[in-house]
Formats: C-alpha cells, sequence, structure tokens
C-alpha cells in the first residue's frame, strides 16, 4: 500500500471577531497535532480588523484575506490557493480538532483512489443540549448526525466543518461554487456537497471516505439552539437541496436525504413516541414533533425553491445567481404612467381636474377618480387628463358617461339642521414597528374624524429604535386618548392581542400605520354595528393613497382591496352565491380597515398568534378572525363609506413578498380551521375542485381582475406561498404556544354612548389625498 502525503495544508475561515477565542482555540488545536501540519492559513472574509488582530496574534500561521466572492465557497477556494500542501485539510473557525485527527486524516489517502476525507463532528453546546433536539437534526448545528454511516467506509459527501481533499482533485475539477456556500447573514450551505458529487463525477473510480477516528468538536453556542434558528436552518437546506438538484441532478443531489427521510427519520421518530410512552417523559414528544417539523421545514424549503418564479433562491447553471424578475417586468416599469389619485363627492358639486400636482408640482397624464354621493362610494374611474387638465364640466361629464348616472346640482344653501345621533364609545388600535413618520401621518389623519375614537392603543410591535416610543409618548402628553403598549415578540396578531389587554370601550377598530382614515371612517364603521344585532365585526374599503409605480398599480388590482359599493352582510343564516363561502374569507374584508365587538372578539380569545405579518405564515391573521366571527354564528357588516387610504409598497421586490404572504396567509389560516375543526377537511375536500377553480383559473373572478401587464411571476409567488403555507403555519403555531391571548369576559359590559351633533346631510369634508401622500 503507498503511503500518504506527508504534506497537509490546513484551512480555517472566519469572519467575525465574536469568535475570537473560538479561533485561537482552533488554531492551538491544529499545532498541538501529530504529525504536525506542513502549514495552517487562516482565511478572514472580509474582515479588516479581525484580519490585523489575526495577523499580529499568530506568529508562523498565515492569514489572509479572501479574494473570491465573499462567504465560506470564496474564503475556502482562497485558502486552497494561497496553500502548498498535497492535501488540504478544512476545519471550522468554530471547531478543535481532536488528539490524532492529522493522523487519521491523512491515513486513508495510502490509497490512491481516495479523493477525500473527513470525520466526525461532534456538538459541544455552550449550554445544555436542547431536550426538543433529536440527534438525528445535529446536522442543523453542523455536526455529524444520528442516521449518518457510524463506521469507516464511503459516502457521497462529507460535512464541511471536518473535511480534507487531494489538491489534484481541486486543480482538475475547480474550487467550491460561489452560488453556494453561507454568508455571515444566510445560514444555507451544501457547497460542499455539490462539491464532492462533482470529484465523483469527474474520477468515476474515486472515493470521498469517512473516518470517524479523525474527530473534531464543534462548539454549538445558544444561539443555534432556538427553535428559530432550527425552522431557518431547515428552510434554508431545503433551497440549499434544490440548488444541488438542479446542479447535478435529482438523483445524486438527493440520494443520502431519501435514504435518511425513509429510514432513520421513522425510525427516530417511533423511537422517540415510544420511549415517552414508556416513560412519560414530554421531551420524547417533543422530539417527535421537532422530526416532523424539521422534516417538513426542509421539504417547504425545497418545494418554495422548486416552484417557477422562485429564481432569486437558484444560481444559473453557470454558477451565476439568476435574475428574480423579467426584463418584461423592467420594461413595463419604465413605460409605467403614474396616476394622480383623488376623490370627488358629486354632492358638493364637480371642481376642475387639474393635471398639475398643487402639493407637490407632479405633472399627470391620467387620474383615478374615487366618486361619491354624500359620503357614500358610487365607483371608480380612470382618466386621461390634458396637458391642462379637465374643467369642471369636463370632469362631471366623464362622471356620468362612466357610471351613467346624473351629476346633481349642488344646492346653494347646505343643510345646517342638526340632529341627536348616538354612537358607542370606540377604541382604536395601530401597531406598528420602526415607522415613526408613517404613524405620524396614520394619528394626524385620526385627529381628523367626524366620530372621534375614545382611545387610540398604539402597539410598538418589537421596534428595533426608540423613535416610536418618542412620538407616542409626546402626543399623549399632549392627548390623554393616546397610549402605548409594546409587544416585544414580532407578529401582527400578537401586537393586536396585546392591544386587547388595553382596550376598555365596547368597541375596537383596526387600522395599519401606513394608512391615511378618511374623516368619516370610524363613525362609518360603528354605524355598521346597527346593521343588525348580530353583527359582530364590520369592514371597510381600502383605496389607495397614491399609484406612482407599476408595483403598486399591480397591488391595487392583485389584492382587491375594493369589495365593492353597495353594503353587505355576511353570515351563516344568509344564503351566499360564493361557493366556497366562508372559507374565501377574504371577501369580507382586510385587516387594515376592521372593526369588532370588543366581547365577541375576546371570546374568540382574540387573534391567532401564530398568523400574521411578522411570523413564518406571512399572514392570514384577518382572513381567521374574520371566519371566526362567521363560524360562531355571528355577522360581518361592510360599510364602504368606511374607507382608509392605504400607501401601498413602491417597489417589485416588496410586492413579490407581499403576494407570496397572502399566499401562504391564505392557507396558513385554512390549515387553522382544520386543526380547530378537523371535520372541516370533509368539507373542504368536497369544494376543493372549485378552489382550484379560482385559484388557478385565468377565468376565475379572482384572476380576470389582473391586468394583462401583470408579471407572471407575481402568480407563480403567491402559489407558491399557498404550497408552503401550511407547513410554515405549523412552525409559527409551535413557537406561538405559549403566547397570552386576550381571555373571554363573563360580564356584559354596557356601552358608553357619545352623542354627536351633525347636519342632516351626510356630505363629509373633501379628502386631500395629494397632500396626504406628501408625508410618506
Amino acid at each position: 500500500m503507498n503511503e500518504p502525503p506527508a504534506a497537509l495544508s490546513v484551512v480555517i475561515c472566519a469572519y467575525t471577531e465574536a469568535r475570537w477565542s473560538d479561533l485561537q482555540a482552533a488554531v492551538a488545536s491544529v499545532q498541538s497535532q501529530e504529525p504536525v501540519a506542513h502549514e495552517i492559513v487562516v482565511v478572514i472574509d472580509y474582515n479588516d480588523g479581525l484580519l490585523a488582530r489575526a495577523r499580529d496574534a499568530f506568529p508562523g500561521v498565515r492569514v489572509v484575506a479572501n479574494s473570491e466572492a465573499q462567504g465560506l465557497s470564496g474564503a475556502r477556494n482562497t485558502g486552497i490557493a494561497a496553500s502548498a500542501g498535497a492535501v488540504v485539510a478544512f476545519l471550522d473557525d468554530d471547531a478543535t480538532a481532536l488528539p490524532g485527527w492529522t493522523h487519521h486524516l491523512l491515513a486513508p489517502y495510502a490509497d490512491p483512489n481516495i479523493l477525500g476525507v473527513g470525520g466526525r463532528v461532534i456538538p459541544r453546546f455552550d449550554a445544555a443540549r436542547p431536550a426538543w433536539l433529536p440527534e438525528e437534526f445535529d446536522w442543523v448545528v453542523g455536526c455529524t448526525y444520528a442516521g449518518h454511516r457510524d463506521q469507516p467506509g464511503p459516502v457521497r459527501n462529507l460535512i464541511g466543518a471536518n473535511m480534507s481533499v487531494r489538491r489534484d482533485v481541486v486543480t482538475e475539477i475547480g474550487g467550491f461554487r460561489h452560488s453556494l456556500g453561507r454568508t455571515a447573514s444566510l445560514p444555507a450551505g451544501c457547497e460542499e456537497t455539490e462539491f464532492f458529487i462533482r470529484a465523483t463525477h469527474h474520477f468515476p473510480n474515486g472515493t470521498i471516505w469517512y473516518e470517524p477516528e479523525a474527530a473534531v468538536s464543534h462548539r454549538v453556542p445558544a444561539a443555534r439552539t432556538t427553535a428559530k434558528y432550527f425552522r431557518a436552518r431547515c428552510f434554508a437546506e431545503g433551497i440549499s437541496k434544490t440548488q444541488i438538484s438542479r446542479l447535478v441532478g435529482a438523483r445524486d443531489g438527493l440520494a443520502s436525504e431519501r435514504a435518511y427521510t425513509t429510514r432513520a427519520i421513522p425510525r427516530a421518530f417511533l423511537r422517540e413516541l415510544a420511549g415517552a410512552t414508556r416513560t412519560l417523559n414530554p421531551s420524547g414528544v417533543a422530539r417527535a414533533a421537532t422530526l416532523i417539523t424539521g422534516v417538513a421545514t426542509t421539504a417547504g424549503g425545497y418545494a418554495a425553491a422548486r416552484v417557477p418564479g422562485s429564481g432569486r433562491w437558484l444560481p444559473s447553471r453557470s454558477g451565476t445567481p439568476r435574475r428574480s424578475r423579467s426584463k418584461s417586468t423592467d420594461l413595463v416599469e419604465a413605460a409605467y404612467v403614474p396616476a394622480l389619485v383623488t376623490q370627488v363627492d358629486i354632492a358638493n358639486g364637480v371642481a376642475a381636474l387639474p393635471a398639475v400636482d398643487p402639493v407637490t408640482g407632479t405633472t399627470y397624464r391620467r387620474a383615478l377618480v374615487l366618486v361619491r354621493n354624500a359620503g357614500a362610494p358610487i365607483g371608480v374611474l380612470e382618466l386621461g387628463l390634458k396637458p391642462d387638465g379637465l374643467s369642471g364640466d369636463e370632469h362631471a361629464h366623464e362622471i356620468e358617461r362612466a357610471l351613467g348616472i346624473e351629476v346633481p346640482t349642488p344646492s346653494a344653501t347646505p343643510p345646517d339642521v342638526a340632529v341627536v345621533r348616538e354612537r358607542p364609545a370606540t377604541s382604536v388600535v395601530i401597531a406598528t414597528r420602526d415607522r415613526a413618520e408613517s404613524l405620524r401621518r396614520c394619528l394626524a389623519s385620526l385627529d381628523r374624524m367626524d366620530h372621534h375614537a375614545s382611545e387610540i392603543i398604539v402597539v410598538d410591535n418589537a421596534s428595533a429604535g426608540r423613535d416610536t416610543a418618542e412620538l407616542v409618548h409626546s402626543l399623549a402628553a399632549a392627548d390623554p386618548r393616546i397610549r402605548y403598549a409594546r409587544e416585544e415578540r414580532p407578529g401582527l396578531a400578537r401586537a393586536h392581542n396585546c392591544a386587547m389587554h388595553h382596550v376598555t370601550m365596547p368597541l375596537v377598530a383596526f387600522t395599519d400605520d401606513d394608512v391615511v382614515v378618511d374623516p368619516a371612517w370610524l363613525g362609518q364603521l360603528v354605524d355598521g354595528f346597527a346593521r343588525h344585532p348580530n353583527v359582530g365585526c364590520v369592514t371597510g374599503m381600502i383605496f389607495p393613497l397614491e399609484l406612482e409605480t407599476a408595483a403598486q398599480d399591480w397591488l391595487e388590482h392583485y389584492a382587491g382591496f375594493n369589495k365593492g359599493f353597495e353594503p353587505r352582510l355576511f353570515d351563516l343564516e344568509r344564503p351566499s352565491a360564493d361557493p366556497l363561502f366562508p372559507y374565501t374569507a377574504g371577501t369580507f374584508g382586510s385587516g387594515a380597515n376592521m372593526a369588532f365587538r370588543a366581547d365577541v372578539l375576546r371570546s374568540m380569545r382574540g387573534f391567532e398568534p401564530g398568523l400574521g405579518a411578522g411570523t413564518e405564515a406571512k399572514g392570514g391573521d384577518d382572513l381567521a378572525a374574520f371566519f371566526d366571527v362567521i363560524a360562531a354564528g355571528h355577522a360581518i357588516a361592510y360599510e364602504p363609506a368606511a374607507i382608509v387610504y392605504h400607501q401601498h409598497h413602491r417597489t417589485f421586490e416588496a410586492l413579490q413578498r407581499q403576494t407570496f404572504g397572502y399566499g401562504a396567509g391564505l392557507t396558513a389560516y385554512l390549515t387553522k380551521t382544520i386543526l380547530d375543526e378537523p371535520n372541516r377537511v370533509f368539507d373542504m375536500l368536497a369544494r376543493a375542485p372549485r378552489a382550484a377553480h379560482h385559484a388557478l383559473s385565468p377565468s376565475s373572478a379572482k384572476n380576470e381582475r389582473l391586468p394583462v401587464s401583470t408579471p407572471p411571476g407575481l402568480v407563480r409567488r403567491e402559489r407558491l406561498g399557498m404550497l408552503a403555507g401550511p407547513a410554515l403555519y405549523l412552525l409559527s403555531r409551535w413557537d406561538a404556544r405559549l403566547d397570552a391571548r386576550p381571555e373571554p369576559i363573563t360580564e356584559v359590559i354596557v356601552p358608553e354612548v357619545i352623542v354627536l351633533e351633525e347636519p342632516v346631510s351626510a356630505v363629509v369634508p373633501d379628502v386631500d389625498l395629494r397632500e396626504a401622500s406628501v408625508a410618506r
């Protein structure tokens, strides 16, 4: 047998000074090996301070800066280029080589067919090992896992924290792909998997060898033992597996994973359940749940990256990043003509419509006009604008032509007869996160309402800075109705539930920090509760605050915020023309504009904390609340005159994230309804064909409203979200299991009544949307 090569170079890659003591320990562990490594190369990944510190601290060690793309792949390639040994070994900066590591790593190279050698990676937890983490998922923390080979022998690939390769192999096939591998902010990986598969394809007689005696101890900090990190790492692994499959084919890319998921995981699941039953130890149940969660999340990441339209996650076959948007999308955005968003109440007369915005000075070629009559919205029309705009007569003619109505002649003397109108006292809740200026604009619009809120509760949902708290406290000093609350855990539902602990009024309205409310908004919401004694929730219209970009226009069509111009009532007693009722909860309204009877909301224990923006599920908290109101036997009233003006996201990238969230939130909410009442699954299965038509058919009401310019990628992103939604919700639900939720109340709250004096006419003051949209 040949002698193993004597020259061993050890490469250690580092990127952060936060692991300085780990790096010192890693270098020292290699220096104490027998046989001694030919050289140690430390590669610093784009951190000048760490580079200087390492050069001063490690005499006799070659310290170099990463000369390739930032990330672990580029750093490893830099280390290979800077070293000279016949064998190049890689040790993580937070790992230490155990005695005999170099000896056991080099010995198999006596066989010339051995291409690479790696060994066991043993976890060393800073704190106690989490009771919920099964050893089958030790790969999440970069260690050898149960189900991996435990005896010396061939493997498909090695674990990056402890691996080596012949230099000749790298020279022949090239280094690690930049499109794979971790960065400081992304817990992805699989660059070593692709590398070793590429090596065995190029050298069909070659073998990748696992030698468990060549062991290292790998530090696992507390930050990597959280459920959040576990989920993120599993999801990223699924994405990475898609990349591998695309580059080398699914047969090779998933060979080990098939055996792992069909053998090791089922055995472990049964073992943990049996152990928990035998010993009555809840940790076994937790580990069994983690096994299912881990597989589901990894599969979710794999599915997410496999669905067409998910190109931002995938490399091209050349290894360069793919575009996340098509050239046609760029062309449509470049050619987009912004619209002046405005409104007119024909009961007040129709004024001229200028082409130049007097507030911003912007010249517009078209306008989107919300037409109202005595406050009630009656239609929306899109108008072309001449260079000098439209005269009042031209404006009125366009309204009459488009809506088929006759514009009335306004009365010369508007009515001023006062009437007494009683309305229940109402709380308003606004959840916000790091958007102080947007919040300021929203709060200012609340002050202009004709029916004032009795209390305004602003929930600061895990904002990073102090701007929100300082703004609210300063405003509260002048207005005692304004109260500040803080919810440390991100999630819109959590923020709303936090507010419910402070609500003291019988009605509570919710809106978002990125809206401007209409002066009649709250009064119209409150009046909706009088439509029927059983109304438990009222929703209203959402109109765009501006349409300056194609992305905003696409969202306006895509989201379907406008639910119509006629008041409606939804409940189980009234027949519905919608065959999917009540599961199509999005037809009832949207979370940026909703109000509830506080006792009804508390009887439902508030909002589901596993849903909503800021959680893994991305959304669906409003849909679940609407469904629960209907399912509990209450009614939902839609009041189109309760209007808020929403600041749509301006960029296409933000729109992509939003549409993914819509899809994920929808199926996450549906998953929640099944878990609440498992028998519902049979009802859903019976309606599945109609649901598929609704979601997928171009002729469905949902898809017919989309303009022809809508990028196909948006539709794919929503469907991708639908696929991922159930798994994301299960993760989020587990994370939210200990959240405090509003408790049901047993006492009856007698509504406080606010007496208003109003004109008989319901005409509301015109809202200058242009002025409101300037402070964005």
